[in-house]
């Protein structure tokens, strides 16, 4: 891979990056109202994205923290929702 090919795939990348954020958001922030079909299309669209990267993972290491962090803000806020419907429950 010359420098001008590594260069045009981090870019491309960078641009595709916001793209799988947004996607994931979508899937955590949905509040259920939505249909299978709405979470089937967002998670097609993210595993077309990613296995484009399946060969290069080295692109994808630096930013997976950014896009774990919607999938892990989600679960705390479902994490304290649960512990408050409980404490209210008890």
């Amino acid at each position: 891979m010359t420098a001008t090919q590594k260069t045009s795939s981090e870019l491309s990348f960078f641009a595709e990056k916001q793209l799988c954020i947004d996607l994931i958001r979508d899937v955590v922030d949905a509040d259920g109202s939505q249909s299978s079909s709405y979470f089937d299309d967002r998670v097609a669209k993210l595993l077309v994205i990613l296995d484009r990267y399946q060969e290069q993972s080295q692109l994808l290491g630096t930013h997976i923290v950014e896009l774990i962090n919607p999938i892990n803000e989600g679960l705390l806020r479902y994490l304290k929702d649960a512990e408050v419907g409980f404490r209210a429950s008890s």
